[in-house]
């Protein structure tokens, strides 16, 4: 059951003093989100602020873990150097997660916030 505009208009403030503006953003993206489920959603589906989106496969250890990385590098170190890291980050982002460009939020920051497509 959707809660009224008021009460979300609340919520929302709530979590905007909490988390900031990637609330909005956030928002924006995903439009349809019932009220009740806000929090919950955004709490699934955010992965942080990074610089870049090869900076987040590079260094995300949800990434790390995914695609054992480290196991990869410890076997294979030759060619674990000849990863084509932008490459990852672009199929990673075509398929599993989305960004939000900061400073469309906030003129004076910069980099992606990360979601994931769906929980």
């Amino acid at each position: 059951m959707e809660i009224y505009n008021s009460e979300r208009n609340i919520i929302i403030d709530q979590l905007i003093a909490e988390h900031g503006v990637v609330i909005t953003a956030f928002l924006n993206w995903k439009s349809d989100i019932a009220t009740e489920e806000i929090a919950d959603t955004f709490n699934k589906l955010y992965r942080d602020h990074w610089d870049d989106e090869v900076e987040f496969a590079t260094s995300s250890s949800e990434v790390i873990q995914k695609l054992n990385w480290k196991q990869f590098s410890e076997t294979f170190p030759f060619w674990s150097e000849c990863v084509d890291w932008e490459q990852v980050a672009t199929k990673l982002f075509e398929q599993e997660y989305h960004k939000i460009w900061v400073n469309e939020y906030d003129s004076d920051s910069w980099g992606i916030w990360v979601f994931k497509n769906s929980d």
